[in-house]
């Protein structure tokens, strides 16, 4: 009889459809590398249009799949938006795990004209 962990690999990637591929030390390893291989899109609506996005994670800046969709993972995030005569905002940005369930994150952005 195969061991526990080795069951569990079998189980996740049937149900999920994805390989696991890396070294599972202990079965707590299985699950991080699980959740590790999803990711929601993260779209912004640009209420304004022609704004500027950066999507950062501790520092870290995220790449965008377009102007205005990123991957992104659970956590919480700093979204910074700009334009030209307009006011630069900081947006936390959090993705919950509901939405890594759904897949989808969304967020519309407004920016303020500068005084």
């Amino acid at each position: 009889m195969a061991d526990f962990k080795e069951e569990l690999i079998k189980y996740v990637e049937n149900v999920s459809k994805v390989a696991l591929t890396g070294t599972h030390a202990v079965t707590s390893d299985v699950l991080k590398e699980y959740n590790d291989a999803h990711e929601a899109t993260f779209t912004i609506t640009d209420a304004v249009g022609g704004s500027t996005f950066v999507l950062t994670l501790d520092g870290d800046t995220i790449s965008q799949e377009s102007a205005v969709v990123y991957n992104v993972k659970e956590g919480t995030y700093e979204l910074t938006a700009s334009q030209s005569s307009y006011v630069t905002q900081v947006i936390p940005v959090v993705v919950t795990r509901a939405e890594m369930i759904a897949g989808v994150k969304a967020l519309t952005v407004t920016l303020v004209l500068a005084e």
